[in-house]
């Protein structure tokens, strides 16, 4: 199993918000939630700055 790491409080985490965890943007896209890299692949910018869209999407800051 891997290590887990600690985020936040699951109702912290509502709907449209993305924070930082480590090397990871953890995020609520309408009730679903995710983790990604947190660099993004294209400018290094910090996806744990971004936004939801409206089609559920994670948008670089």
């Amino acid at each position: 199993m891997a290590d887990e790491l600690p985020v936040c409080v699951v109702s912290e985490l509502t709907p449209g918000a993305v924070m930082g965890a480590g090397h990871y943007a953890v995020g609520n896209a309408s009730g679903r939630l995710f983790a990604v890299s947190r660099r993004c692949r294209h400018l290094g910018a910090d996806l744990a700055g971004g936004s939801i869209d409206k089609q559920g999407c994670l948008v670089c800051p």
